[in-house]
């Protein structure tokens, strides 16, 4: 009898190798395309301008070689984070296409319909998958992409302050770094309730657009970053105070996509200009994109609470970084957002509201009136 069962055991382990090692030993097998692009050059010089004759092998050669200047050294970024064992695959939407990219400096255009089902394309542009899938043994994150965005007006979602870039880098490292946020001190995030609460309280919307626009105004004009900073903090105690329950619910989500902004902002930088670039250019950089990209204005803005805190945290990375405070990022992954880290040792000065903020609220409220017309 014990040789019987050990005969099965030995028979169910030698079936369940064979089943792991087939499984390790499955392959997609990639039949490349060529591609009309010289992977040693830049593509392009000025996206915006070059829009109308733009094709998505050039603009997906871009990202890749935004990804090949910064993929193995992000951790320089943000400490423990490390992209360098990941692949990206791009799919277009219509799955005819993929673009397989390593971080060896090595893009492959294919097939989408070659794919396995589980990377073929949905249809959903911009959607995104996290590198805890496989591809061929290796991580791979995945971005399906619109191959007809050229047969529409240039995108303000790219960049026009770094003309050579493309969006979809930055989107890829934002929605990865989220990956690494897994292991952090952050309490569960209610979203319904969160929207529920915040979206029709145009008093906190106003507080918290008022503590952005100091934190807008503290970058591009450090001289007065203290008075503004100074503001900020004023505006930031008057929202606790006012909105409490808000204040609770969203704390979580300006450290996810606060710290995720910053990230993302700060290697896009850097796949740019380089991983050396000096501290005084980098803040330069910075202040180009928040003046021609990341604009305090009503186009960006819809009223919704969880949208306040990219840009919070963002602007926050970047003042926190100026100030090259060497503990906000750990003190960020213990559960503090960016704003109470670059806050907590300045006074409030007591302020009045602000024309700009008044004019966004205004805007708002006009936005969202004309739609529900439209959905009438």
């Amino acid at each position: 009898m014990i040789r019987k069962r050990f005969f099965i055991l030995m028979v169910i382990l030698i079936c369940t190798i064979g089943l792991i090692s087939c499984n390790r030993n499955e392959k997609t097998e990639i039949n490349p395309i060529d591609m009309e692009v010289n992977i040693g050059q830049l593509p392009y010089d000025d996206l915006e301008k070059e829009w109308s004759v733009m094709n998505m092998d050039k603009y997906i050669l871009r990202t890749a070689q935004q990804i090949w200047s910064t993929w193995s050294s992000v951790d320089k970024i943000w400490p423990g984070v490390d992209f360098s064992k990941y692949n990206v695959l791009y799919v277009s939407t219509d799955g005819e296409n993929a673009w397989l990219i390593n971080p060896k400096n090595e893009i492959t255009k294919f097939s989408g319909k070659d794919l396995p089902d589980k990377f073929k394309a949905t249809g959903e542009e911009m959607s995104f998958t996290s590198s805890e899938e496989t591809l061929n043994g290796k991580p791979t994150i995945k971005v399906e992409v619109n191959p007809k965005m050229f047969e529409e007006p240039y995108s303000v979602s790219e960049f026009k302050s770094l003309p050579t870039g493309t969006n979809l880098f930055p989107f890829t490292v934002h929605e990865e770094f989220h990956h690494y946020q897994n292991t952090w001190k952050i309490n569960d995030i209610n979203q319904e309730e969160l929207l529920q609460e915040g979206i029709e309280n145009f008093e906190a919307r106003q507080e918290r657009l008022e503590i952005l626009n100091c934190l807008n105004k503290a970058v591009l004009d450090p001289d007065k970053e203290t008075q503004y900073l100074e503001a900020a903090k004023w505006w930031f105690n008057k929202y606790k105070m006012d909105n409490e329950k808000e204040y609770n619910m969203i704390k979580s989500i300006d450290i996810l996509e606060g710290t995720a902004r910053y990230f993302d902002m700060a290697v896009n930088v850097r796949s740019i200009k380089g991983m050396d670039i000096s501290e005084d250019e980098v803040f330069k950089v910075y202040q180009n994109m928040v003046r021609e990209d990341y604009t305090f204005s009503s186009d960006r803005f819809f009223g919704l609470p969880d949208e306040e805190s990219y840009d919070i945290g963002g602007l926050c990375g970047i003042i926190l970084e100026k100030q090259n405070n060497k503990e906000w990022k750990k003190e960020s992954e213990n559960g503090t957002p960016p704003l109470e880290i670059l806050l907590k040792n300045y006074k409030q000065t007591p302020q009045e509201p602000s024309p700009e903020v008044k004019k966004i609220i205004e805007d708002i409220k006009l936005k969202r009136e004309q739609l529900n017309n439209e959905e009438e």
